[in-house]
């Protein structure tokens, strides 16, 4: 049997030649291994985004369409939301760890959308929101992908500072996410420092 063997060792067919995905709003057809498929997109018309929403309908045997008014209006949800509007509004709230998670979260998302500076000043504030209100976890997180992102712009020394301080959280926590993270970021960035 030809194809492609899965982990499970299942027999699969080979992926059609992709289609490259449309960066701006628009419905088109993606071909898949079991049939090819109606999509639709929408893109924010602002330069930034916070991250990716996808919005299925029902089952058609039971009625669901694109245009159901139910998803259209999640669609337009999604445009609207920011992470940056979650982190102001739990700010309000006095919820400050909430609000040190969700800039975690943003600053993650601005550095992975190409905003260097934005996502940079958002993880810094996110740490000193998070030392501040006592959310251990969330601090030693937001080091963690700063000092990934520090040592991806050749800042290692600050890297190894910031993984370090992570990485012993995370041991001193006994473990949990982001543990394995920090540890291999912190064992890289000794083995890149040492040479």
């Amino acid at each position: 049997m030809g194809g492609i063997v899965n982990r499970l060792g299942y027999h699969r067919a080979p992926m059609p030649h992709a289609t490259p995905f449309p960066r701006e709003s628009a419905r088109f057809v993606l071909p898949g291994r079991a049939g090819a498929i109606e999509l639709a997109t929408t893109w924010p018309q602002a330069p930034r985004r916070a991250g990716v929403a996808i919005v299925c309908h029902p089952h058609p045997l039971y009625g669901g369409t694109m245009d159901n008014k139910v998803i259209s209006t999640l669609a337009k949800a999604t445009l609207d939301a920011r992470l940056a509007s979650a982190a102001h509004s739990a700010g309000i709230l006095g919820l400050e760890a909430a609000r040190a998670h969700h800039l975690l979260n943003l600053g993650r998302a601005e550095l992975q959308a190409g905003d260097a500076d934005s996502g940079r000043a958002t993880l810094e504030q996110a740490i000193k929101l998070a030392d501040g209100c006592g959310d251990a976890r969330t601090a030693a997180s937001a080091r963690t992908h700063l000092a990934q992102f520090l040592r991806d712009t050749g800042d290692t020394t600050l890297a190894l500072a910031m993984a370090e301080q992570a990485a012993r959280w995370f041991d001193a926590a006994g473990g949990g996410d982001g543990a394995a993270e920090a540890t291999h970021l912190l064992a890289d960035l000794r083995r890149e420092t040492a040479t």
